[in-house]
């Protein structure tokens, strides 16, 4: 018997950071030892390989999840866009600020159809066929929205249309000129959009 064996013979325990834990001793000891070494060695892989933006899709597959893949997370030259439209409920938000400022209401106007007569319902309907008449644009979703600024409390749909292809000058004077004759805007007034880039790699 060689001196390493003695002194593993009269030491059978390992002591990590002040603890001692004992060889295991059986084979189910070992097959548990064996089972959470693989284990730490799966896990380890998948944070450290897996997880990357690139390797996502095999992710993905791995998992059962065939619904996560880089194609539904980066997408290159796309981008969302979002913008505000009056609603039935425009003109009744606004009204106690046009109380106080009546010198405002031509300016907001266009924002306070009043139902009956306009039907802003179906304007809202007939402004998103309008939108996807462009081939470009791949969709749009519009939920109702409130918010508020230095001016007035207005509620009215926020709408986030998606399109394909870099965003440029051309389709954003496309779209200002639809708005503006659509909602009855005058050439020189200014409208308000969110634009957000969907690509996640350079």
């Amino acid at each position: 018997m060689n001196e390493n064996e003695k002194i593993i013979r009269r030491n059978p325990d390992i002591e990590l950071l002040g603890q001692k834990l004992s060889y295991p001793r059986r084979w189910q000891g070992v097959f548990v030892v064996l089972i959470l070494s693989a284990a730490f060695i799966v896990i380890s892989y998948i944070v450290l390989v897996e997880s990357r933006p690139e390797n996502l899709k095999t992710l993905g597959l791995f998992t059962g999840n065939i619904q996560i893949g880089t194609d539904s997370i980066v997408k290159r030259n796309k981008f969302c866009f979002g913008f505000w439209t009056p609603s039935v409920s425009t003109k009744a938000g606004m009204a106690p600020y046009l109380q106080r400022f009546p010198n405002k209401k031509e300016k907001y106007a266009w924002q306070i159809h009043n139902e009956k007569e306009n039907n802003i319902s179906e304007k809202n309907k007939l402004f998103g066929e309008l939108i996807m008449e462009r081939r470009n644009i791949s969709g749009f979703r519009r939920h109702p929205a409130v918010g508020k600024s230095s001016s007035a409390l207005k509620e009215g749909w926020w709408w986030v249309i998606g399109v394909e292809g870099a965003y440029s000058a051309e389709f954003f004077t496309w779209f200002a000129d639809l708005y503006k004759s659509h909602w009855g805007l005058k050439k020189n007034e200014t409208i308000y959009v969110e634009v957000s880039a969907i690509d996640l790699k350079k």
